[in-house]
């Protein structure tokens, strides 16, 4: 899981749709993985100064927290790092994908799990 995130990050695939499909997938029928491919998202954002990166990482965490929301132990911890992220974000006249993200991760809980983006959907997220 952990080395598909990295492809993902690498953007050196064209299979990136698809890659971000199984992803999403595992972490709906295996929801003890969501909690593990968040963290390995928030790592990948921290201290990361590639721009391109950046964005399409903030794009693929918000369309996985509309899909899936965090186990519940975990939940006060990420909404508190996106909380974080948005406030140094208006700072740095950064992306406004912590808000977004907050707000899916919102959606996610008090929805639960949503249907798998299809790859057409998951698409038009990242572009």
């Amino acid at each position: 899981m952990f080395k598909g995130l990295l492809v993902f990050m690498d953007n050196s695939t064209s299979n990136i749709i698809v890659l971000l499909h199984e992803l999403i997938t595992i972490c709906v029928k295996i929801p003890c993985l969501r909690d593990e491919l968040i963290l390995q998202i928030i790592k990948q954002l921290t201290n990361n100064f590639d721009v391109i990166t950046i964005e399409n990482t903030w794009k693929f965490l918000s369309l996985l927290l509309a899909t899936v929301p965090p186990s519940n132990c975990f939940e006060n911890y990420l909404e508190l790092w996106l909380r974080k992220r948005a406030i140094e974000g208006r700072y740095q006249k950064m992306f406004n994908y912590p808000e977004q993200c907050l707000h899916n991760l919102h959606l996610s809980i008090y929805r639960g799990v949503s249907t798998i983006p299809s790859h057409s959907n998951i698409a038009k997220a990242l572009y």
